[in-house]
């Protein structure tokens, strides 16, 4: 008998011995797969790391040049000498936050303590192409403001904090940062206009832009600012007027670059003026890249989306999968495609579903605008419905076949 309770408490020792084995296994397999996921993440973080804003520049914190063939060489280097003799002036390749050979510049109009408007302009340095995408600037954003719109951003902090608090603002919306600023005031805009010798431009009738007419004309380094001027009875979302901003942009920009000899005289004039982390090197480097490209065909459009009033406050509200689809096409600067859960465009209730959009059409030219006018690329074929259907008869809407109505008032 003695035997018979000694076997069966060896068999019990082995079988408890057995059971901790396998729970040992298995908590050594948790173990690794928690080990694994962390370090996932960890990567997956330091893709889209924050670009540090003060105290360290764009080449400390990652050296990048996005070129990987010889650089954009236009001048020879008795052209690029300096007018006092000084050393030959050097093109300086743009850096990257996400070592990327895509370049991604925010241009903000500003006027006093106001910036409505907001471009973003991304270079393809391989490709050597730009395109451009409008911010509305009643954009429904996140954030503790008085309105929760894009152009509140610039106007909520003290003038040493605007700059760096836009583009969080856009780093938050878009899941990227973008890589420069350059501010379009009145000064600086009115000494590109002056360098390109004017820029001959077709103002629509609608809206009403203040003191310019309608028309065919050379603008100005004296009146071209009124294109970037809103009034007071413009609707808050608005897109015609970012339309006609990008379009002159892309008529002043064609301009500027086909103008070799004058690059780098530009350039540093522009760095002695202009309110940018870009240098005079960056910027005729970006030039003379882009010296060869058709501005007039270049990716021209606003974020995807409509109107929608809330509390009684109409806002822009973004349509987050075309958003997402448009973003990763020609602005994302990662080393995989932006989703749903990377950007952060502020919704009502969920996703926007309004509006239809028109695959997109290259600008046309000058000569061609003259009988579309008052068409907008943005919005040729969406469908921006009220958010309630006994809303104000004023508010914006279109179909399928009517354009928006841009001098509507509030």
């Amino acid at each position: 008998m003695n035997e018979t309770i000694q076997g069966d408490g060896q068999s019990t020792n082995r079988w408890s011995r057995i059971r901790a084995l396998a729970l040992l296994c298995a908590a050594v397999a948790v173990f690794t797969f928690a080990l694994v996921m962390c370090i996932r993440l960890m990567i997956q973080s330091a893709e889209v790391a924050p670009y540090p804003t003060q105290g360290v520049t764009p080449l400390d914190y990652e050296v990048y040049t996005p070129i990987q063939t010889d650089p954009p060489t236009s001048t020879t280097e008795e052209e690029n000498t300096s007018e006092s003799g000084e050393a030959p002036f050097e093109l300086e390749a743009p850096v990257s936050a996400h070592n990327s050979t895509r370049i991604n510049i925010l241009l903000m109009g500003v006027e006093g303590e106001k910036n409505d408007t907001l471009i973003i302009a991304g270079v393809d340095t391989i490709a050597r192409t730009v395109s451009f995408l409008s911010v509305p600037r009643d954009t429904y954003i996140s954030g503790d403001y008085e309105l929760p719109k894009a152009k509140q951003v610039y106007r909520a902090f003290d003038a040493d904090r605007r700059i760096a608090a836009v583009k969080e603002a856009v780093k938050d919306m878009f899941g990227f940062w973008v890589d420069y600023y350059f501010v379009l005031d009145e000064a600086t805009l009115s000494a590109l206009v002056s360098f390109a010798d004017g820029v001959d431009y077709n103002v629509p009738k609608n809206p009403n832009y203040h003191s310019l007419s309608s028309g065919q004309q050379t603008l100005t380094a004296e009146n071209a600012f009124e294109l970037f001027r809103f009034k007071e009875n413009w609707t808050d979302v608005e897109t015609d007027p970012p339309r006609v901003q990008r379009y002159f942009l892309q008529e002043l920009f064609g301009e500027l670059v086909q103008d070799t000899e004058k690059i780098v005289e530009n350039s540093l004039a522009l760095a002695e003026i202009a309110d940018t982390d870009l240098s005079a090197g960056q910027m005729a480097y970006l030039a003379t890249l882009l010296s060869e490209f058709d501005f007039e065909n270049a990716f021209s459009r606003a974020l995807p989306g409509g109107e929608k009033k809330i509390d009684g406050v109409r806002y822009y509200e973004v349509n987050i999968d075309k958003a997402v689809k448009m973003l990763n096409e020609q602005f994302n600067p990662l080393q995989k495609d932006l989703t749903v859960y990377n950007v952060h465009f502020r919704q009502e209730h969920g996703d926007s579903g309004e509006g239809e959009f028109s695959d997109y059409r290259p600008v046309t030219t000058t000569k061609e605008k003259t009988t579309k006018d008052t068409e907008d690329d943005t919005d040729d074929t969406e469908e921006t419905e009220s958010a309630d259907e006994t809303e104000d008869p004023t508010e914006i809407t279109t179909s399928e076949t009517e354009e928006t109505d841009s001098d509507s008032e509030e």
